[in-house]
């Protein structure tokens, strides 16, 4: 009988530490979250893409930590025998029968009390008496951490795409860096610097994109 007893107690004990690191693993996450999506949001239009990832530590760290915490905290075997005295109502027999086991008491008395314990618990089961339920602000919780994950796969903000650098703009700006000034091969007449005056003014005019060479010998030929 006192094998059944402790194996139960024991049993009790370890759902009451799963359900604790549970709960407390989803209390550290919720802020760790909101931390983690601010250094998200930062490091994509500071940091390259594999260093985003690292966001997710500041939310991971904390909220393990406090899992692991509380699962190595010991519950007591009182503690466990009271929750089982709870469910049966039981009226403190568990919670005497364990006490008599710790004090390795063998009387007549301490046998009848053990043995009617062990009768009463003999169906008994730790999944009933401590079922695992979900943690608060578990739906909080998920939200948070798919709106996270929806930042780290997100584009780098810090790179620029194909489009922005094959555009009309950036194509022109780079034709008029690479080109000849309009000077170097434009001929000098008589009437100087009247001419490329009217030169200039033309190709201030002239579309973008179109090279200055291409413009000036259009010129020239006309």
């Amino acid at each position: 009988m006192n094998d059944s007893i402790t194996t139960l107690v024991a049993a009790v004990a370890k759902r009451l530490r799963m359900q604790a690191a549970l709960d407390a693993s989803c209390r550290a996450a919720i802020p760790a979250l909101w931390v983690s999506i601010g250094c998200a949001l930062l490091l994509s239009y500071v940091a390259d893409e594999p260093w985003r990832w690292s966001a997710m530590l500041v939310a991971l760290i904390p909220t393990v930590a406090h899992g692991i915490r509380h699962w190595l905290r010991p519950i007591t075997r009182q503690t466990a025998a009271k929750k089982i005295d709870q469910y049966y109502e039981l009226k403190d027999r568990v919670r005497t029968s364990v006490d008599l086991i710790e004090r390795q008491q063998s009387s007549p008395m301490a046998t009848l009390q053990l043995r009617d314990t062990g009768e009463q618990i003999a169906d008994a089961r730790a999944n009933d008496v401590v079922p695992l339920t979900r943690p608060p602000r578990a739906s909080e919780t998920v939200l948070l951490t798919v709106v996270l994950v929806v930042l780290l796969v997100w584009p780098n903000q810090n790179e620029e795409g194909p489009s922005r650098l094959h555009s009309p703009k950036h194509i022109s700006l780079e034709v008029a860096q690479e080109s000849p000034p309009v000077d170097d091969f434009m001929p000098v007449d008589s009437r100087g610097l009247g001419w490329r005056s009217t030169i200039r003014r033309f190709f201030d005019r002239s579309p973008p994109g179109v090279p200055r060479q291409t413009i000036g010998e259009t010129i020239h030929r006309e």
